[in-house]
C-alpha cells in the first residue's frame, strides 16, 4: 500500500514577485527604523517623535510578545475547521499587541495604567475631560454649537456622540482612574472587533473564506492599533465595515430594510465623527460597479435602467438619515447642521496656522497611511491587483475601487496629516485586496509575510511615540 505523496504547489510569478518585494522592503524598513532615518517618521511639517533607544531585553520581549505570537499561530492552525475560534484568537492577538505597544513606552507604568492616563489626558484624548465640563451645562446637546468653541483638543471639531457616551458613563461611575482604565479596556475590545468585521466584509464582497481570513489576519498585526490605543480612531474601522456590508446588501438584494440599516449606520457614524463622510468615494464607486454588473443588455439604455435601483436605495438612505436627525432634534434639541458648520469653521481656523503644503500632503499622507499598516501589506495588494488585471479576474475591479478611496482622499487633501491614525477607518480598503492575493500563496509564503509584518509592527511601536498622556 503506497502513501499518496503531497505535491508542493509551484511558486506563481506574482507570488514570487510579492514575496521578494516583501522581504526586501521588510529588511529596508527595519534598517531605517533602527537608524531613526530622517523622513521615515513624517515630513518636516508633522513628525512622529523618535523614542530614545533602549537596550534590548530578551526577557521583556518574550513576556510582551510571546502571548500575541502564540495567539496568532493558534489562529492560523484553527482557520480551516474552526473559523470562529480562529477569529477570536486573532482578536486576542490584536488586543495583546495593543497592550504591549503601550507597555514599552513607559516602563514605570503598566499598560493598563498608561491606557487610563491617556484616556484622562486632555492633550491625547480630551473627550473624557470635556464630557465632565459639558455635563454641567443645562441642555448642552441643544446648545452644542454654542459650546464647541470653548472645547479643547479634538472635541471642538467633532459631533457630540463621544461626549454623550461619557456623560452616560459618568452617571453610572464617577470620573476616576478606575473609570478611565475601564474605558481603555473597552476601546481595546471594540477595536479588536474590526478583525471579524473585516472577515465579514470580505465575505460579503464575494471573496473566499481563505481570502477573508488573510485580510483579518493582516489587520490583527497593524501597528496603528497599538500605537493609538486607547483612541476611538481604531474603532472606526468597525463602523466602516458595517456601512460597506449593509450598502452592498442593499445593492445586491434591492431590499429597503438593508438601505434603512445602512442609513441608520451612516447617521450614527456622522454623529460620532465627520471622518466617515470620506467613505462616499468607495460607496458611490461600488454602486456604479454593481449597477454595471447587473445591467440587462436586452433592454434599451441598460446601464441607465440599472442605475434606477441604487438611486431608489439612495433616496431611502437619505430619508432615513433625515428622520434620524429630525427625531434627535425633537428629543434633545440637537442641531446637526449648525454643529457641522461650526466644526468646519473651527477646523478651517486651526488649519490656517499650520504649514501643510497640499502638494506634499498627497505623498506623505499615503506614506503615513502605509506606516500605520507596517508598509508590507501594500505590496501584495498592488501586485495582486496587477495579476488580476492580467488574468481578467473580477477581483481587479474590486481592488481598483478599494484603492480609489485613499487615493481620492489624498488627492483632495480633505483629511491630511496623522493619517496613520485618522485613516485607520480606510485600512480595510488595502487589507481586503491584500488578503485576496495572499490567500493564493503557499502557506510558507504567507508565514513570511505575517512574520515580517509583526516584526515591523513591533519595531514601529518601539521606535516612535504616537500618543502620550
Amino acid at each position: 500500500m503506497t502513501r499518496a505523496l503531497r505535491v508542493r504547489r509551484p511558486l506563481r510569478s506574482s507570488e514570487a514577485i510579492s514575496l521578494g518585494a516583501v522581504v526586501v522592503a521588510g529588511a529596508f524598513f527595519f534598517v531605517l527604523l533602527s537608524g531613526h532615518a530622517q523622513g521615515l517618521n513624517g515630513p518636516s511639517y508633522w513628525q512622529w517623535p523618535w523614542l530614545p533607544e533602549t537596550p534590548f531585553d530578551a526577557r521583556e520581549a518574550l513576556a510582551l510578545y510571546a502571548p500575541p505570537i502564540v495567539c496568532f499561530v493558534v489562529a492560523q492552525q484553527l482557520a480551516r475547521k474552526h473559523r470562529a475560534l480562529a477569529l477570536g484568537a486573532l482578536m486576542a492577538c490584536a488586543t495583546l499587541l495593543m497592550f504591549a505597544a503601550q507597555e514599552v513606552v513607559t516602563p514605570d507604568a503598566t499598560w493598563l495604567e498608561r491606557g487610563g492616563q491617556i484616556v484622562d489626558s486632555l492633550g491625547a484624548h480630551s473627550y473624557y475631560d470635556e464630557a465632565q465640563v459639558v455635563a454641567q451645562e443645562p441642555e448642552w446637546l441643544a446648545r452644542f454649537p454654542e459650546l464647541m468653541p470653548r472645547l479643547r483638543c479634538h472635541a471642538p471639531t467633532k459631533p457630540p456622540a463621544i461626549l454623550l457616551l461619557y456623560t452616560w458613563l459618568f452617571r453610572a461611575s464617577s470620573p476616576s482612574a478606575q473609570t478611565a482604565r475601564f474605558v481603555a479596556l473597552a476601546l481595546a475590545l471594540l477595536a479588536s472587533c474590526a478583525v471579524p468585521m473585516i472577515y465579514a466584509l470580505a465575505r460579503t464582497l464575494r471573496q473566499r473564506p481563505a481570502a477573508a481570513f488573510a485580510a483579518a489576519s493582516l489587520f490583527s498585526l497593524v501597528p496603528a492599533l497599538g500605537a493609538f490605543w486607547p483612541s476611538f480612531d481604531a474603532v472606526y474601522a468597525v463602523m466602516t465595515c458595517a456601512q460597506v456590508i449593509t450598502w452592498h446588501r442593499a445593492l445586491v438584494t434591492g431590499h429597503a430594510r438593508w438601505a434603512i440599516a445602512f442609513g441608520l449606520l451612516v447617521a450614527i457614524a456622522w454623529f460620532v465623527a465627520y471622518n466617515f463622510l470620506i467613505l462616499g468615494a468607495f460607496l458611490l464607486l461600488h454602486a456604479l460597479v454593481e449597477s454595471w454588473r447587473r445591467r440587462d443588455r436586452r433592454v434599451a439604455l441598460p446601464y441607465l435602467r440599472a442605475l434606477a435601483r441604487p438611486a431608489l436605495l439612495a433616496a431611502i438612505v437619505v430619508a432615513t438619515i433625515v428622520l434620524f436627525y429630525a427625531g434627535l432634534r425633537a428629543l434633545t434639541g440637537f442641531d446637526a447642521i449648525a454643529t457641522f458648520r461650526t466644526a468646519i469653521g473651527i477646523q478651517d481656523h486651526l488649519a490656517t496656522g499650520l504649514d501643510r503644503p497640499w502638494e506634499r500632503t498627497i505623498v506623505y499622507d499615503l506614506t503615513d497611511y502605509a506606516l500605520g499598516m507596517a508598509w508590507l501589506p501594500v505590496v501584495p495588494a498592488i501586485v495582486g491587483a496587477c495579476d488580476a488585471w492580467r488574468d481578467r479576474r473580477r477581483t481587479f475591479v474590486l481592488a481598483m475601487t478599494c484603492f480609489a478611496q485613499p487615493l481620492i482622499v489624498a488627492a483632495i487633501g480633505i483629511m491630511p496629516t496623522e493619517t496613520a491614525r485618522t485613516w485607520i477607518l480606510m485600512m480595510p480598503f488595502v487589507l481586503v485586496p491584500a488578503g485576496i492575493e495572499i490567500a493564493r500563496w503557499r502557506r510558507s509564503s504567507r508565514a513570511v509575510l505575517y512574520a515580517l509584518t509583526m516584526l515591523l509592527s513591533i519595531a514601529i511601536t518601539r521606535a516612535m511615540l504616537f500618543t502620550a498622556p
